[in-house]
């Protein structure tokens, strides 16, 4: 299947892989890729995400809700729930845009960026105004593209759920959705609440007010401030409303910017341990695959 922003985005990716972004072990996956059969290759993807990996529970308990909402799905639905999992990498062949991979090549190049800056800010003696508003910059830049590729994830999680519970579902339609749409949407499917980890603790207040150019950082007091419009409908006519919220540099760096990753780490992670077992079974490097979410 023909798709330029999948081929684009994994031009990107062998790009930025060659050029040292993921490490040295990456540069050597890139260099397997074509001598590695996929169960293979996606094995050692797996263990890439894992190894020294600092909040290892984290990112386990991620890739196991994941691995729960995917195995639901295909024991409804398997041919349903395998396309719409393929999807989510390459789109289709009616709707290439679907893809994810060129949101994920976007994050990543603000994740390096946003790294050298703090690499070279902790060497610096004094840090200028300017440094501050510069990572100030790089950090909404990073949370941004994160947000909206995790959105664009949860458009196939939605789909999948959608399954799950006999409802109708269309990717296509789901991309179309707000993140507070998809968001809900998903709650409101999850009646059990299994999946809430996938729902809980969203900033979409935040990437709402950055899209806008309604949040600014305030260098006296290292908080960002941002302004959230909403509409209301009161006695039958609709009105804006503004609320005020703020966020401490240190919440931004320690609990909003890791969420992002966490969650497409963990759906890459699941996805890749999904296609091992439907190509080789409970086969030795699947169970030293599990082994790793079991430690």
């Amino acid at each position: 299947m023909e798709n330029e922003f999948f081929d684009d985005a994994m031009y990107d990716l062998d790009r930025m892989t060659r050029d040292g972004y993921f490490g040295e072990q990456s540069k050597t996956l890139l260099k397997q890729r074509t001598e590695l059969s996929t169960p293979e290759f996606l094995y050692k993807v797996f263990i890439s995400i894992y190894e020294g990996e600092e909040n290892n529970s984290e990112l386990t308990e991620f890739t196991t809700t994941f691995l729960n909402l995917f195995i639901a799905g295909l024991a409804v639905d398997s041919g349903t729930v395998s396309m719409i999992l393929t999807a989510s990498i390459v789109g289709t062949k009616e709707n290439p845009g679907l893809e994810t991979l060129s949101s994920y090549t976007r994050y990543i190049e603000n994740n390096q960026a946003l790294k050298e800056l703090i690499k070279r800010l902790k060497q610096q003696k004094i840090v200028l105004d300017e440094d501050k508003q510069a990572m100030a910059r790089n950090i909404l830049a990073f949370h941004s593209d994160g947000f909206e590729y995790d959105m664009k994830i949860f458009a196939f999680l939605l789909s999948i759920l959608q399954v799950i519970n006999g409802k109708n579902s269309s990717m296509l339609d789901n991309s179309f959705l707000s993140s507070s749409q998809k968001i809900n949407q998903f709650k409101q499917l999850d009646k059990s609440g299994q999946y809430r980890l996938l729902t809980n603790g969203w900033h979409d207040i935040l990437r709402n007010a950055d899209s806008h150019a309604d949040i600014r950082f305030d260098l006296h007091s290292n908080i960002f401030r941002g302004k959230n419009q909403y509409k209301v409908k009161i006695k039958g006519k609709k009105i804006i409303k503004n609320e005020v919220f703020k966020i401490t540099f240190s919440d931004m760096i320690v609990e909003v910017l890791p969420r992002i990753s966490l969650l497409f780490r963990g759906y890459i992670g699941a996805a890749c341990l999904m296609i091992v077992q439907r190509f080789e079974g409970e086969s030795e490097r699947y169970k030293e695959m599990i082994e790793y979410l079991e430690r």
